[in-house]
This record gives C-alpha cells, structure tokens and sequence, in this order.
C-alpha cells in the first residue's frame, strides 16, 4: 500500500477509519453540492478518519484541509479494505467492492444505484444498508 494510506491508517488506532468509494460509475465529484454538503457534515461531526476517493481536482478548500480527512482519485481499495483500522465502506455497492469488503469482513453503506437495469440491495446482502 502506498505510504500516505498506510500512514494515515496506522495514525486511525483510536478514531477508526472509513473508505468512501463509488467505483468507476459514480464519481464522487459530480454528485450534487447539497448530497457532498451533507456527506462533509456528517464525517465531520465524526471523530473518524476518512478516505475518500475523489476522481477530480479537488476544489473545496474545506476538504482539502480537513486533518480528518485523506482525498485522492485512486485509492488501493482492497488493500485499505483490509486494513484493521478500518472500520466502515461507504460504496455504490459493485461487485468487486462488495467481493472485497465480504472478503475483509467490512461493514458496507451501499448507495442505491439507479438505472435501467433495476438492482435490488436487500438486508440478506451482508448487513449492507442502501441511502439516497
């Protein structure tokens, strides 16, 4: 693992980390301001790290110097998921992120996909929960 995630994850012994990844399909950057605005508050008023993977240049000074919190636009995602200090996998809910956070027993908040393709996450899928 590159040495800004490991460092980043070994500095999360007390607080926990949480990885905030949509895969290819959905990109953090384009989402609404006001789904990123309520994302932003919730992680900061959690005492956890957070790595989110961010597919842009990143333009919101608040992110950029939040301490708490590490953006990059790739992020080694197995193996960060099997980081012991991470304690959550916020994800659209793929299937390789999905294969990886089972293999790495991590608990997953999957964001409902839309599209023609209809796709039901249901409570049998490894204790994933869907939102928005």
């Amino acid at each position: 693992m590159p040495a800004k995630f490991e460092n980043f994850l070994n500095n999360a012994v007390d607080t926990g980390a949480i990885l905030v990844s949509f895969g290819a399909m959905l990109k953090s950057s384009k989402m609404s301001r006001k789904k990123k605005d309520i994302l932003k508050r919730v992680f900061k008023s959690l005492d956890v790290k957070v790595i989110w993977k961010w597919e842009d240049d990143l333009t919101d000074d608040e992110l950029k110097k939040n301490e708490k919190m590490l953006i990059a636009k790739w992020v080694p995602q197995q193996e960060i998921l099997s980081h012991p200090n991470v304690k959550l996998f916020i994800t659209h809910g793929g299937q390789s992120g999905f294969q990886e956070a089972l293999c790495h027993q991590k608990p997953m908040v999957r964001k409902k996909r839309v599209s023609k393709c209809k796709i039901k996450l249901d409570s049998n899928s490894g204790g994933s929960v869907s939102f928005w």
